[in-house]
């Protein structure tokens, strides 16, 4: 009988994709742009890594892609690969949010924990709902914020348990014990000003990523271009700024991006 688990939850959306579709009709290389974007899903090479997501931990977080529409969901068991499988799943939705955003699409969403059903293609249940519910109500900009809890966690109690209880199961592989680190999940998130946490998806060590950030830039400063009379859609592009000047302002081969 099919029955639903605890697992963590990533619900992300392109932002503005009708539009997107409708222009595609008039513009057939748009179609190219958009199906070279959702290529990335699953990302590869993110970050700056050919296995990024693949490698030896040998777990792949299951995903759901319809249309803009892309879920990723983790098990939460008591296991000594679940830290590890975590840490793939938060590097998989920071993948795709900067993959996307590189190629021209930005992306929205919401991360929470709670009972879904995650088999093939097919998934659904009450911890999807609240994902979907974070993207259309409290990310507002292109982040994949947490949801928050009573006590401003990012995690429910019962995921927190189960995280804490895997950092004390005994790992017999040597490399795992790098993922039961303390501040393992605090590498993903950043905090806004308005105290959402979310997804930090522009990394801080450039060293591989200039081309992409290259791209991610463009992307910023062609929105900020077009959408300027917009007052529906600019503030998500000025948001973007905002947020990539706080990230890659001190590259100095992307000082060109930050004169004005």
């Amino acid at each position: 009988m099919a029955e639903y688990e605890p697992r963590l939850v990533a619900f992300l959306d392109v932002l503005g994709w009708k539009n997107f579709v409708d222009r595609s009709v008039a513009d057939p290389n748009l179609i190219d742009n958009m199906l070279s974007a959702l290529k990335h899903v699953p990302p590869n090479d993110a970050y700056g890594s050919p296995k990024y997501g693949t490698d030896d931990i040998g777990f792949t977080p299951p995903l759901t892609q319809f249309s803009d529409s892309i879920v990723l969901t983790c098990p939460l068991t008591i296991d000594q690969f679940t830290l590890a499988h975590v840490y793939q799943f938060f590097s998989y939705v920071r993948g795709i949010a900067l993959l996307m955003l590189a190629s021209g699409f930005p992306v929205r969403g919401g991360v929470t924990d709670g009972l879904i059903y995650h088999q093939g293609v097919h998934v659904f249940g009450p911890a999807l709902n609240v994902a979907v519910e974070l993207e259309k109500t409290s990310a507002v900009y292109p982040r994949v914020v947490m949801q928050k809890t009573a006590d401003g966690k990012a995690f429910s109690n019962e995921a927190r348990h189960i995280i804490e209880e895997c950092r004390k199961v005994p790992h017999t592989v040597s490399y795992l014990s790098t993922y039961a680190q303390p501040d393992m999940l605090n590498r993903f998130l950043a905090r806004a000003d308005d105290g959402m946490q979310f997804i930090d998806y522009l990394p801080g060590d450039y060293a591989h990523q200039e081309a992409t950030l290259r791209k991610v830039l463009v992307t910023i400063r062609r929105g900020l271009e077009t959408y300027k009379n917009d007052v529906a859609i600019f503030p998500k592009y000025d948001w973007l700024d905002q947020y990539s000047r706080v990230k890659l302002h001190t590259d100095s081969r992307l000082a060109e991006f930050f004169a004005t």
